[in-house]
């Protein structure tokens, strides 16, 4: 892994993979078909980014281990909202078993920052629900 946002996602996916019920269903997209369409499926799209990285200096270039706040996005989509509920709600209960474990980095719990209203995206037929969560935790070497 080359870079510290790398090893953090790789670590979130882990934990979500291993929840139950959650192999298989952990994507960093939306499942497209051959033909450009949303597949009528249970998922999960989890994307993670980073914050400015904190040295505690004012004028240096940031370093990759710097200590970082991270953001991870999670958007349950399913065919019913009682799929897309159940979906995040097994999603939450992974993110927040515990800090993640990141070689060399000491992870902070995270934290649910939102949980958005379901969602129905009328485009398809018949519609997918989707519902939106947002977690963040801190990183720092260890």
């Amino acid at each position: 892994m080359s870079s510290q946002l790398e090893m953090h996602r790789v670590a979130t996916e882990e934990r979500m993979l291993a929840g139950e019920g959650l192999a298989g269903r952990v994507f960093d997209a939306a499942r497209l078909d051959a033909k450009g369409g949303l597949v009528r499926d249970n998922y999960l799209i989890i994307r993670i980014t980073r914050d400015s990285l904190g040295d505690d200096r004012l004028a240096a270039p940031q370093l990759p281990d710097s200590d970082a706040e991270y953001y991870i996005d999670v958007r349950a989509v399913a065919t019913t909202p009682a799929g897309a509920r159940l979906l995040l709600t097994s999603a939450d209960a992974q993110l927040l078993e515990g800090p993640l474990l990141v070689r060399q980095r000491k992870c902070t719990r995270p934290v649910c920052d939102v949980i958005r209203p379901m969602d129905t995206d009328m485009s398809v037929t018949p519609p997918l629900f989707y519902v939106d969560a947002g977690y963040s935790f801190g990183s720092r070497r260890a």
